[in-house]
């Protein structure tokens, strides 16, 4: 009946499950989800401890528990670098190189010095995100920030429009002017960039030409991003948002989840009520 109502509804259910799983005598763990397709603002799934686990949980001492869909991380302490130690601009033929394993092989370069370079269509709008090489796209995260109803990929002819150059060899440098107008296509709307390559000096991504990467990319001086945001999956070396120390990663397989979802599909349904 009122949103009140309903955080007491969610709490009742939230501990059914506590009794249940107690009750059947499992070492479990309720954490944060992301509710996805299924929508609403708050989710909880209830994960048995377990090596062999399908999920990956992120756990902090301070009691901060989520799946690695959902779980936040702290912005890193911030890092400064000196302007007169970037080394140059410089492209490198890779041909056939699409992936951040490959690429910083061949170039005998540290994965958390790629700058990988993801294109999506935010409600049709195209936007380009960028995460740390070693780290993965979280795109629930992305859809979040974005406030996107729909979130997809971008496909092969968006992507070659606004980097000029096939998948897998895009980059940030310049990348606003690199639009190559077509049917069908839109120019670049928005750069996000994870708040992890902040730390990222003389990086390296595609050089949005076909075959070849370009290494000494530095933040301010050859790219700068619209949005800063909290954008990849939860990791190793993470820090908790609530209070800063280091994630501890756990598996888990999920046995139940509660999602409160508002009036989502009751509105939709015109599922009503007259009195109590």
């Amino acid at each position: 009946a009122t949103e009140a109502d309903s955080d007491v509804w969610y709490e009742k259910l939230y501990g059914a499950y506590e009794r249940i799983f107690t009750r059947c005598g499992l070492s479990y763990k309720p954490v944060e989800a992301d509710s996805g397709p299924i929508g609403g603002n708050q989710s909880h799934e209830f994960m048995v401890i377990a090596d062999t686990g399908e999920a990956e949980i992120a756990l902090c001492d301070c009691g901060y528990a989520a799946n690695t869909e959902k779980a936040e991380t702290a912005e890193p302490p911030a890092r400064t670098a000196d302007p007169s130690k970037f080394a140059p601009l410089k492209d490198a033929a890779t041909p056939c190189m699409y992936t951040v394993e490959d690429v910083s092989r061949f170039l005998k370069l540290n994965k958390k010095q790629a700058i990988k370079t993801l294109f999506f269509l935010a409600d049709g709008e195209p936007v380009m995100a960028l995460v740390r090489g070693d780290h993965e796209l979280n795109e629930n995260k992305l859809r979040r920030v974005l406030a996107a109803a729909v979130l997809e990929k971008a496909p092969q002819h968006i992507y070659e429009a606004i980097a000029g150059c096939p998948a897998g060899f895009a980059g940030p440098v310049d990348i606003k002017n690199k639009y190559i107008p077509g049917k069908d296509t839109r120019p670049l709307k928005t750069v996000i960039a994870d708040y992890a390559l902040k730390g990222v000096f003389n990086g390296f991504s595609g050089a949005n030409k076909n075959d070849t990467h370009t290494t000494g990319i530095n933040l301010g001086r050859d790219y700068t991003p619209d949005v800063f945001a909290d954008i990849h999956a939860a990791a190793e070396g993470d820090l908790c948002p609530r209070c800063k120390k280091p994630f501890v990663f756990k598996r888990g397989i999920e046995v139940g989840q509660t999602f409160k979802l508002g009036t989502k599909y009751s509105k939709s349904l015109k599922c009503e009520f007259l009195d109590e």
